[in-house]
């Protein structure tokens, strides 16, 4: 909620001649709210693709909560629970349950009143990956020990049949149908630690596997997704530059390019709109919260800072881009607390988009109602401070550039601006932010910190 803007304060701060902080430096992050249903353990926290519940593990059971908190609903309950995922239309889950030497794929109802066998599956392990569109097929690995053989399987939810599309013994894992339903893209490693993985492409019916790369793009890759219709995906993992970053590779030319720059970014997944890669992101601040890139590179949103997470899973995007949940522990805040369910609401974030490369227009595109005037500021991070009046952190000193003011145009304030093409930007690090105030000048308030990396 915005505060009262004293008089003159939003003129002071849209001249850039200076803003100065007025006495101590008390946080305003919008916060990070718990949403846990009680006191246990909850681990591995999976949005809803509607943005309405979360999913995650708490002793022997799968169970949901809805997103603003309240009561658990427990939607099964087993010693041997595997994987499990979201319907596309959020209204079940599924499941592997173990039990009895038997591994029975289920479906069930988010609100746990019923559970609907749909095959029993051969092999040692099995675990489920991915849903197609219409949620009439499950896409999975199992593997089978007596021939040491891999197999990724597609699975009719309505009948029941079973079809192997792919067969290796190396270990194979987040296989990911695209939008059309007519690619696949999984990993393929070998069975020994630290073997080199691969980025494999197939038709859906498994014909025609190919490497997106055409080598091992490292020992370490995680979060992979499709950014497109059958030729481009993400994940996370050791880029050019020799950290953990987040990733694209476009099978047409091979290249690997990184997405994200600087320090470390990781625990990737795609939002539900497939418009947002949600990342775990090292802030330089002492943290590690949750983070938002837009599926074509560009800016990294900080959604939480200087706190330190022993995440449980990869933060998740649902709905309409209005929540990201994840499970976590604070060890540094809150040594004896147990992994918790967290919640953070987005709040018309500033978007920068795409990938800033020499040479390369970028938008720059902040969200305004009807009745705002916006501003976005440039400057480089640094201690957090406050303003009276309005509320929020400001994060770029007192050494910033202003970009641009003005009012909405379809629903944001808008700017494309070309990266020079100068050799001695690469590498460079910029952050931005911006300023949202009401029509009257009385009231305002800071968007998050957003950092770019030019390549």
């Amino acid at each position: 909620m915005k505060s009262p803007l004293p008089s003159g304060l939003l003129a002071l701060a849209l001249t850039g001649t200076s803003l100065v902080a007025p006495g101590s430096l008390v946080a305003q992050q919008r916060p990070v709210t718990d949403i846990s249903p009680g006191t246990s353990a909850y681990t591995e926290a999976k949005i809803s693709p509607d943005g309405t519940n979360v999913a995650y593990r708490v002793g022997g059971s799968i169970a949901a909560v809805g997103i603003a908190g309240g009561s658990q609903i427990t939607i099964a309950s087993g010693a041997s629970l595997g994987s499990f995922l979201w319907s596309n239309s959020s209204l079940n889950v599924f499941y592997v349950d173990s039990s009895n030497g038997q591994n029975r794929v289920i479906s069930a109802t988010r609100n746990g009143s019923s559970r609907t066998t749909i095959a029993t599956v051969a092999g040692q392990t099995v675990e489920l990956w991915d849903v197609d569109s219409g949620d009439g097929l499950l896409y999975g690995v199992r593997f089978d020990a007596g021939t040491s053989t891999f197999h990724l399987f597609e699975l009719s939810v309505a009948g029941g049949a079973l079809t192997d599309l792919v067969s290796t013994q190396n270990r194979m894992s987040e296989v990911r149908i695209d939008n059309s339903d007519a690619f696949l893209a999984f990993f393929e490693q070998g069975n020994q630690p630290f073997d080199p993985v691969s980025v494999k492409r197939a038709h859906a019916d498994g014909t025609n596997v190919s490497d997106f790369v055409g080598a091992p793009v490292g020992t370490l890759a995680e979060g992979l997704a499709w950014a497109d219709q059958g030729d481009t995906v993400v994940f996370a993992g050791m880029g050019p530059s020799g950290s953990l970053q987040i990733l694209r590779v476009d099978r047409r030319n091979q290249q690997l390019e990184e997405l994200t720059g600087g320090s470390t970014h990781r625990r990737c997944s795609l939002s539900a709109d497939g418009r947002w890669i949600v990342c775990e992101s090292i802030d330089g601040l002492g943290g590690n919260g949750p983070a938002l890139l837009p599926i074509d590179g560009g800016g990294v949103v900080q959604l939480f800072m200087r706190t330190r997470y022993t995440y449980s899973s990869t933060p998740t995007a649902g709905g309409a881009l209005n929540n990201v949940a994840f499970s976590a522990l604070r060890p540094a805040q809150m040594p004896a607390e147990p992994q918790k369910l967290w919640k953070i609401e987005l709040d018309g974030e500033l978007k920068i988009s795409p990938r800033a490369g020499l040479g390369v227009p970028v938008t720059f595109e902040l969200p305004l109602a009807a009745n705002e005037v916006g501003a976005m500021f440039l400057g480089l991070r640094t201690a957090p401070f406050t303003l009276n009046g309005i509320a929020f952190d400001f994060d770029l000193g007192a050494g910033f550039a202003i970009l641009t003011i003005g009012v909405a145009t379809n629903g944001a304030l808008s700017l494309t601006v070309p990266i020079p093409p100068a050799t001695a930007l690469q590498g460079q690090r910029l952050d931005f932010q911006g300023l949202r105030v009401d029509g009257s000048g009385t009231s305002g308030e800071w968007t998050r910190t957003v950092g770019m990396t030019i390549f």
